[in-house]
């Protein structure tokens, strides 16, 4: 048994330092990004209120550990987001009546 040791631990110590920064590079990009994705709603709220719009309009980031992550995060992010008014992206908010032509 004492031979598996001997054996195992140069590789164990190879691979230590790798895991560890992998292990680093993902809380440090995980908090970067949350970070981006507060500043973000923070600019456009203070945006809306610079310009006469509703602050209320734009939700407040989740604090602490009901923050949600992962794929989660992503699709309340995207709904928060998908407030558009009609016709803001080049959409025609009236229709021409149905028996007219061309």
């Amino acid at each position: 048994m004492g031979g598996f040791f001997e054996t195992a631990m140069p590789y164990v110590a190879a691979l230590l330092p790798t895991i560890g920064v992998a292990f680093l590079f993902y809380y440090v990009m995980k908090y970067i990004l949350e970070g981006d994705r507060r500043e973000r709603l923070a600019q456009a709220r203070w945006e809306r209120a610079e310009h006469g719009g509703s602050a209320a309009a734009v939700p407040e980031a989740p604090q602490g550990p009901e923050a949600p992550e992962g794929p989660e995060a992503v699709e309340d992010e995207a709904a928060s987001e998908a407030h558009v008014s009609p016709g803001a992206v080049g959409e025609s908010t009236t229709r021409p009546p149905s028996g007219s032509a061309g």
